[in-house]
């Protein structure tokens, strides 16, 4: 794994893996990163079939861990996105749930002060 200068943060060997060919397999590759490892960086991974080697890059963001505890990358962002929207619709729709209540509030004393007392003398 490299920083953005191209300058080597860490180096390790996964192992060797046998394949046949048109198979597939699946491997997690975990590695201890320094505490202070914030950033951009990009990830290599070499891929060697005998005389042949295969190279891939990788662009990867080390954060801190975000508001909502994980940390933030390309996937999050769409799921921080969606919870955006839709805490906002909620607060939308409790406001005008909220206001079209006192409407009816307002509404129905208005209706009580416009009931008039009739005073009746019953002296006569």
């Amino acid at each position: 794994m490299l920083n953005k200068n191209r300058e080597n943060l860490i180096e390790g060997e996964f192992g060797t893996v046998i394949l046949d060919a048109e198979s597939r397999i699946e491997k997690i590759l975990e590695f201890e990163l320094p505490k202070n490892a914030l950033g951009d960086y990009i990830l290599i991974i070499e891929i060697s079939e005998g005389l042949a080697k295969k190279e891939y890059e990788q662009n990867i963001r080390l954060t801190s861990k975000g508001i909502s505890g994980f940390a933030i990358s390309e996937n999050n962002l769409k799921t921080i996105y969606w919870f955006t929207i839709v805490g906002v619709l909620s607060f939308v729709i409790y406001l005008g749930i909220k206001f079209i209540r006192r409407q009816i509030m307002l509404k129905r004393v208005g209706q009580i002060q416009e009931r008039r007392f009739i005073a009746v003398d019953l002296n006569d």
